[in-house]
């Protein structure tokens, strides 16, 4: 309902029944753990108000199949999409400057990741155990990868890294068995 300004934190935490959510334009948070563990959500329908995903808000939603990340978001938080095993594909808005720890951690059936901003980092773990990732674009804004950040994407075949990038942290690549190309330009 539109009336609804604010949906505090672990609201709907466990609620194992809920499939489907909309939130209202009248809503900008999502608070942490808001979703967590709703085992049985497909699909999410954010509106453009939406600004901020905190800490673990859809964490373990192994359902989840569908989300849409408005360019209205500014920022996701650690672990926000931890083992969302049913989530394909994900979107980054060009609003988002980082994506941080263990953010997409264990999505399983991810495939691939836009990222249409100016990301400047890529934190520890984000993208951890993705076995199904082959693809993932990384912009030229990039100056980071920290630890771990693609460590068990055992499906990912080639990666292109930007001359932008500074620093590839300890063990980034770790158990991606597949990989057989890097490409780092000059």
């Amino acid at each position: 309902p539109d009336f609804i300004s604010y949906i505090g934190e672990s609201a709907f935490c466990g609620c194992s029944s809920l499939i489907e959510i909309k939130i209202p334009s009248t809503v900008s948070i999502i608070e942490p753990s808001t979703f967590k563990d709703c085992s049985k959500l497909t699909k999410v329908e954010l509106s453009f108000s939406v600004t901020t995903i905190r800490e673990y808000s859809f964490y373990n939603c192994s359902l989840l199949k569908e989300i849409i990340i408005p360019p209205s978001v500014l920022f996701i938080g650690e672990a926000c999409f931890y083992a969302c095993s049913s989530l394909k594909e994900i979107s980054i808005p060009p609003s988002i400057s980082s994506i941080n720890s263990f953010a997409f951690y264990g999505c399983s059936s991810l495939t691939e990741v836009v990222i249409n901003s100016l990301i400047t980092s890529i934190e520890d773990s984000a993208f951890s155990e993705c076995s199904s990732l082959t693809r993932i674009n990384i912009p030229s804004s990039l100056s980071s990868i920290k630890s771990f950040a693609f460590r068990g994407c055992s499906s990912l075949k080639e990666m292109i890294i930007p001359s932008s990038v500074e620093m590839i942290e300890n063990s980034t690549f770790a158990g991606c068995s597949s990989l057989t190309k890097i490409i780092v330009p000059p």
